[in-house]
């Protein structure tokens, strides 16, 4: 009987292990080298960078393989390469947009007397390093020097473990070691020793913003570094670098940033990575936090305890983690506790002047993530997706328009007026923690003003009037993408209609509307779903059953059409993946099918013809989209 129940407790007990034991660390299946095994525009496999940041972090971290020079681009890591350059304080949201408000550091190994060379040369294998969204950690050659980070919202703690023996060249004698950690790309414009701890600081700002974002041109980003091991500040060209004994090992850096000021960096950065918190310490409250967030997804049944399910948990988590990086939450804590911010969306704003109140978010792209990210929030982090929506509420309130692109300001990119299906899809599933009042001012802007032609497509409806008059815009009067912005102005208006019908019906008692208010709603409503009809109607061609380009007075197939070609009327897209908005097949209510529907000849005809496009090849000259190609949002 003993060895019966030692036997069913081991199997009890290896049952759990297969199911239980391999989600207790979700954070530890976040591979965040996954998508960087890319060759600039040429080969992709995600183009994504190993960012290592706090969930919607201020900052991220990441390790950078090229040098750093006017000509580096926005592709500066590849997860191939073997040469470690830089660490990289980012805020590059994809490489198509670039980076804004970045610096560099790195630790360096030179003999007495020797130049400090600028890009250093350390030699590592990515794979062999930990990168985790709580940790980075690297050994890299020929000096040996062990190289960790570890994040919070605004600051970071790097702990550098320099070799303690001198270090002998082949050939050559042993050189007395200088050891240093170097920064770059900013302006290093003030130091001097810590007064109460001793040791050195650095202060710095980071002042650069692409020239086609709508920016105030004052923007900065103050950093503060300091090092009580630290023994001296030297410069060398363009690096200023904090100096140590040569006979130093384990050195730690401390780095906050703000937007407002130096002294709230130096706010952020007592609260956050104050000299009585370890690296250890820092290092496991970052993992909690990513352990908590990540777990709110749980995974009930991940199969055997294998390899096969290690891979999967590794794709789920890594994708989830990619999920909750963005956007980006640019709102501090002022010395009274108080959630301030500096405004790219205000005009008048400038670094170093009155602060503004609340949340702020930047950082996305509404066209790449309203179908895909935001639903998700809404479903496991309805409370962060509250405080999100206020963020962008406040960038609508500071700038007069929510964006369709913010990086870190508007941003001319893509097209549409996405932000408005986020903000009504969470008013019609009940989210609550934002302001409902604002958020209806916001979509009826987007809705029924013509935005300022400065803003060049940052935001609004680009052709409102001729969408309107027409029910589409015309290729003839508006040139490329008309399609698809035709049909994503009609998401937004059904969007935004389902909204203002959800904001009626909640109010039963007239305590937010009156009688003449929600007759006005009802009717802005029924106008917008009137015109979200008029949009893929107007473009549905019975010919070839799909949305297609046309002009304004001729609705016959334009010369040289294609069926699978990307561009002309479309965005990143073919006509295929434009020609099946949902809008246009649910209506709101479960028995009845949109006219979409009637257009192809009824359900059945429906039917048939979206199931081509599943199989259809779309550019069958590039073999990475496939039968149906997936890589891109319309997809």
């Amino acid at each position: 009987n003993f060895y019966r129940r030692m036997m069913f407790i081991v199997i009890f007990f290896t049952f759990l292990l297969n199911f239980v034991f391999s989600i207790l660390h979700p954070e530890e299946y976040v591979h965040p080298l996954a998508g960087t095994f890319t060759e600039g525009d040429v080969f992709s496999t995600g183009n994504t960078l190993p960012l290592i940041g706090r969930p919607w972090g201020f900052n991220h971290w990441a390790p950078q393989t090229t040098e750093q020079n006017r000509y580096s681009g926005s592709w500066w890591f590849k997860g191939s390469e073997h040469t470690l350059t830089w660490l990289r304080c980012t805020h590059q949201p994809s490489p198509w947009i670039g980076d804004w408000g970045y610096f560099l550091f790195s630790p360096i190994i030179s003999g007495a007397g020797q130049e400090v060379t600028r890009n250093p040369e350390h030699y590592w294998e990515p794979r062999g390093a930990i990168i985790k969204p709580y940790l980075f950690d690297a050994t890299v050659a020929p000096y040996n020097i062990r190289i960790e980070l570890t994040p919070t919202d605004h600051a970071a703690v790097l702990r550098v473990t320099f070799p303690i023996k001198e270090v002998v060249s082949a050939g050559e004698s042993a050189l007395k070691q200088e050891k240093r950690i170097c920064f770059i790309e900013a302006a290093w414009d003030n130091h001097g020793v810590i007064a109460d701890t001793g040791g050195q600081y650095i202060k710095g700002r980071a002042t650069q913003v692409h020239e086609d974002r709508m920016i105030t041109s004052g923007f900065s980003m103050f950093i503060l570094v300091e090092s009580k091991e630290a023994t001296d500040v030297d410069s060398h060209n363009d690096m200023t670098c904090l100096r140590f004994r040569n006979d130093a090992g384990s050195v730690i850096v401390r780095m906050a940033t703000s937007f407002i000021s130096h002294d709230q960096a130096k706010l952020n950065m007592r609260r956050e990575v104050k000299n009585d918190k370890s690296f250890d310490q820092v290092s496991k409250e970052s993992k909690t936090v990513w352990r908590n967030i990540l777990k709110r997804v749980d995974v009930v049944d991940p199969g055997e305890h294998s390899e096969f399910a290690s891979r999967n948990l590794a794709v789920f988590y890594t994708g989830l983690y990619r999920a909750l990086m963005f956007p980006r939450r640019i709102d501090e804590f002022d010395a009274n506790q108080q959630v301030v911010h500096y405004s790219p969306y205000d005009p008048h704003s400038q670094p170093g002047g009155p602060v503004k109140k609340g949340v702020l978010v930047t950082d996305n792209g509404f066209w790449d993530t309203f179908r895909t990210v935001y639903p998700l929030l809404s479903l496991a982090y309805p409370d962060h997706l509250a405080v999100i929506i206020q963020g962008w509420l406040n960038a609508y309130s500071e700038g007069g328009w929510l964006p369709s692109w913010a990086s870190p300001g508007y941003r001319n990119c893509m097209v549409g007026t996405f932000a408005d299906v986020v903000i009504a899809d969470a008013i019609v599933k009940g989210v609550t923690g934002f302001d409902l009042m604002m958020a209806k001012d916001a979509l009826l802007k987007d809705a029924f003003e013509e935005p300022p032609k400065f803003s060049d497509g940052a935001v609004g409806k680009v052709g409102l009037r001729e969408y309107i008059d027409n029910g589409f815009l015309a290729y003839d009067q508006r040139g490329g993408e008309v399609v698809s912005r035709t049909v994503d102005y009609g998401f937004a208006d059904f969007a935004t209609a389902q909204a203002l019908q959800a904001l009626i019906a909640r109010d039963e008692d007239n305590k937010v509307f009156d009688s003449q208010a929600k007759e006005d709603l009802q009717r802005k409503a029924k106008t917008l779903l009137e015109r979200s009809q008029r949009a893929y109607s107007s473009l549905f061609n019975k010919q070839s059953g799909l949305l297609t380009p046309r002009s304004r007075s001729d609705s016959r197939l334009p010369a040289g059409f294609s069926a699978i070609e990307w561009g002309n009327g479309y965005t990143e897209g073919s006509p295929w993946h434009h020609s099946f908005p949902p809008y246009g097949i649910y209506t709101g209510n479960e028995r009845e099918l949109g006219k979409l529907v009637d257009l192809h000849g009824g359900k059945t005809r429906f039917q048939v013809n979206s199931k081509q496009l599943q199989i259809r090849k779309l550019r069958p000259a590039d073999p990475r989209d496939g039968r149906h190609g997936r890589r891109s949002s319309p997809s």
